[in-house]
């Protein structure tokens, strides 16, 4: 198999010099070439803006229609989740 790659590595090398025809050769310095295009970093930047403020009411109302932060407090249908129990203190633990 590497026998292969090594044959059509070679036939790939010795086309290139066709593949070459009609080109500038890149080492003349004769050779008029275009100037490299500039482009600043900052094309595009958008200065950062507060986003619109809400009466906190308002904020709080939207939270609770999605069921808590990012909809953590919603089932997949949409009911509640149930809470786990409180933890009770295991007699003999690590508390004293």
């Amino acid at each position: 198999m590497s026998r292969l790659f090594v044959m059509i590595g070679l036939g790939l090398m010795a086309a290139m010099p066709a593949w070459a025809q009609g080109r500038p050769d890149p080492t003349d310095p004769r050779v008029a070439v275009a100037p490299p295009a500039y482009r600043s970093a900052y094309d595009g930047y958008q200065r950062f803006a507060l986003p619109k403020r809400v009466p906190w009411r308002d904020a709080n109302a939207a939270v609770a229609r999605t069921g808590g932060h990012a909809g953590a407090l919603k089932g997949k249908d949409g009911d509640e989740v149930p809470q786990a129990a409180p933890l009770t203190p295991v007699e003999g633990g690590h508390a004293h």
